[in-house]
């Protein structure tokens, strides 16, 4: 998924793609590009890959993962990962929508 900003009006407009394991370096990026945000399965480290690492860098974005268990940064030039948010980063969003007061707009 690539997040995007439109100058305009300077809301962010995402746009997904099917995707496989790997990047698929044939598509043109969206223009406006900030960043991508993908999953990993269960299964899988939650940390970026080498693979994320190395687009990060070639593409000059960052490429966060999104996994149950937490949330990675992988950054342009940088060997390491950057935790973003730790296990329990998802239970504000499930609290404050069974409380009613997660609103879409």
């Amino acid at each position: 998924m690539w997040a995007a900003e439109q100058a305009k009006n300077k809301r962010l407009r995402v746009e997904t793609r099917l995707a496989t394991h790997l990047f698929n370096q044939d598509k043109p990026i969206p223009t406006g590009t900030i960043a991508d945000a993908h999953t990993h399965p269960n299964a899988l480290d939650p940390k970026p890959s080498g693979g994320d690492q190395a687009d990060a860098t070639r593409l000059n974005l960052p490429f966060y993962v999104v996994t149950r268990d937490a949330i990675w940064k992988a950054v342009p030039k940088q060997d390491a990962p950057v935790p973003v948010a730790g296990s329990d980063w998802w239970k504000d969003a499930w609290n404050r929508d069974k409380q009613g007061k997660l609103k879409c707009k």
